[in-house]
């Protein structure tokens, strides 16, 4: 069997990308092995690309997980500007409320006041 394929099968660590393109061509060198049966190179290979599928589903998620972070974010500043909008917006209806008010007293006043 190739060394390095036995060398990254054995290993602790995630497989790599690079991992798998070698372990993809020392199968090719295993094919030629009169001991080895289609099954078992069939067998492996098909091994070999579950676990770059795997690969490939875990960074995808890692991907899908950065943006949403973003998105909630995104989210979270969205709604903490709109509830400062709105505050200012009731504080400002309310100061005009108020200050119509006080121009309606201040009317009626003068209204008394010219008719006396």
């Amino acid at each position: 069997m190739p060394q390095r394929l036995m060398e990254i099968v054995d290993s602790q660590g995630d497989l790599t990308e690079e991992d798998l393109i070698e372990m993809r061509a020392d199968l090719k060198q295993l094919a030629g092995w009169e001991t080895q049966t289609a099954f078992y190179i069939t067998n492996t290979r098909m091994n070999i690309e579950l676990l770059g599928a795997i690969m490939n589903l875990r960074k995808s998620i890692r991907q899908f997980d950065e943006t949403s972070t973003k998105l909630i974010e995104t989210t979270n500043s969205l709604t903490e500007r709109i509830r400062r909008l709105t505050f200012w917006g009731l504080t400002a209806a309310c100061f005009g409320t108020l200050l119509a008010g006080a121009s309606l007293a201040v009317s009626i006043v003068t209204l008394f006041k010219t008719w006396r």
